[in-house]
C-alpha cells in the first residue's frame, strides 16, 4: 500500500475526481448556482496529474479507450484498469469521504490500495501554481482536444478560502476622519472582544461622528496587482469592506447589487454594470493565479478553471472557455470572512508617526460552501 493515507475532506476530493472523471468520461458544466448548464458535456479522453516524490516530480497520465482506461507514469505504460472498477471505487471513495469524522482522517485499506494500483499515489497533487488536475477533453463545439489545466474545490469539507488574510499584504488602511485622541482611541480599543468587536467599533466611532476614509493597500505588491487590473479596484474593494465589517452584508453578490445603488464612486448612471465588472475580474483572476504576496503578470495558473464536487458527488466545471458562466459562479459563491484580527493587525485604531489615526480593515474572501 504505497498511497498516502491521511488527508482531509477537500484533499480526498482530488483522488475522487480522478476517479469519478475516468469512469464517466465526462466533464459537465455548471450555471452560477451550480446547477448543470444545458448543453453537452466536454467528453473526457485522458488526464494527468503531478506528484511529488523523492527523485522530484512524476507525471501520471491517463487514457480512455473504449472499456479501460491505460495508466502511464512519466510516459510509460504501466496498466490498464476497467471503467466498472473505476466507478464502483469512485462511488466507495465518496461514500467514506462523506463519513469521515474528524478534520484528517484515513480511509480504508481496499480505498488506498486500489487507488495504488491506478497510480495514484499522493492524496494532493502537486500544484505547484494552482492546477489540481489537467483534464484532455473533445469540445464538439470546435473539435479540437485540448489539455485544460483546473483547480479542484470541493464541498464535502469545510468552505475553502479564495484569497487568504495576510497581516503584511490584505490590510487596507482608513483615515479615521475628524479628531481621534487617545483617551477615545483607548476607549474604542477596549470594546468586548467577541465576534462582533470590529462592527461595534466602527459604529462606536460612528456615534461620535467619525467615520473611515479609505487611505490605501498597505502590502505594495498586493496594492499594484489590482492597481494593474484596475486603477478603481482598491477603491471598490475598501466599499465591501467597509460594508461588510459594519454588518451589511457578507456575499459578494450582495454587496455588488448594494454598491449599484449607492454607486460610492460616482461613475456615470446608466446600463453599465461598473462594480459587477470590475468584481468579477478581480475574482478570476485571483481564482487563476493572483495572490496578495506575488506579482502578478496576469498568466493564468490554473490555465483557467474549476471543478466544484458537489454534496451530492456530482461534479461541475467552470473554465475560461465559457468565461461569463465563471464569472457568475465566482461571484455568486464567495463571501468575504473576518480572519483573525490580533494575528492580522487590524480592527483597531492607532497612529502614525505623523499623529493621524488610522483603523485598518482585511481582506479574505471565503467559498459559501
Amino acid at each position: 500500500m504505497n498511497t498516502d493515507t491521511t488527508g482531509n475532506k477537500g484533499e480526498w476530493s482530488e483522488p475522487y475526481v480522478l476517479l469519478k472523471l475516468l469512469a464517466d468520461g465526462v466533464l459537465p458544466q455548471g450555471n452560477a448556482d451550480l446547477s448543470l448548464l444545458d448543453v453537452e458535456p466536454y467528453k473526457v479522453i485522458g488526464a494527468n496529474r503531478e506528484e511529488k516524490s523523492d527523485g522530484g516530480t512524476v507525471i501520471k497520465s491517463y487514457a480512455i479507450k473504449d472499456d479501460v482506461v491505460s495508466v502511464f507514469t512519466d510516459g510509460e505504460h504501466s496498466g490498464d484498469v476497467a471503467i466498472t472498477d473505476l466507478a464502483s471505487n469512485a462511488r466507495n471513495l465518496f461514500s467514506e469521504i462523506i463519513n469521515a469524522q474528524g478534520s484528517s482522517f484515513t480511509v480504508s485499506e481496499e480505498a488506498c490500495d486500489y487507488l495504488s494500483s491506478v497510480s495514484c499515489c499522493k492524496i494532493k497533487a502537486d500544484a505547484r501554481d494552482k492546477v489540481d488536475i489537467i483534464v484532455k477533453i473533445h469540445d464538439s463545439s470546435t473539435g479540437t482536444e485540448p489539455n485544460l489545466g483546473f483547480s479542484i474545490k470541493s464541498q464535502l469539507g469545510a468552505a475553502s478560502t479564495l484569497i487568504n488574510a495576510s497581516k503584511d499584504n490584505t490590510n487596507f488602511r482608513y483615515r479615521l476622519t475628524g479628531h481621534v485622541n487617545s483617551e477615545l482611541a483607548k476607549t474604542i480599543n477596549a470594546i468586548s472582544p467577541r465576534q462582533g468587536k470590529i462592527q461595534e467599533r466602527i459604529a462606536a466611532l460612528a456615534q461620535r461622528g467619525i467615520f473611515l476614509e479609505f487611505d490605501r493597500v498597505l502590502g505594495d505588491v498586493y496594492n499594484n496587482n489590482l492597481l494593474l487590473l484596475d486603477s478603481d479596484l482598491s477603491k471598490i474593494l475598501s466599499e465591501c469592506l467597509t460594508r461588510y465589517y459594519s454588518g451589511r452584508g457578507a456575499v459578494f453578490l450582495d454587496i455588488v447589487q448594494s454598491l449599484d445603488v449607492k454607486n460610492p464612486l460616482n461613475y456615470p448612471r446608466g446600463k453599465w454594470p461598473y462594480y459587477s465588472f470590475k468584481l468579477k475580474k478581480f475574482l478570476v483572476e485571483s481564482a487563476l493565479g493572483m495572490m496578495p504576496a506575488k506579482t502578478w503578470s496576469g498568466i493564468y495558473d490554473a490555465t483557467g478553471g474549476y471543478i466544484v464536487v458537489k454534496s451530492d458527488g456530482e461534479i461541475v466545471s467552470y473554465h475560461l472557455i465559457r468565461k461569463n458562466l465563471f464569472e457568475d459562479y465566482l461571484l455568486a459563491n464567495v463571501k468575504l470572512d473576518t480572519p483573525s484580527s490580533g494575528r492580522h493587525k487590524f480592527g483597531e485604531v492607532y497612529y502614525d508617526e505623523n499623529g493621524q489615526a488610522f483603523f485598518n480593515l482585511n481582506l479574505q474572501v471565503r467559498f459559501l460552501h
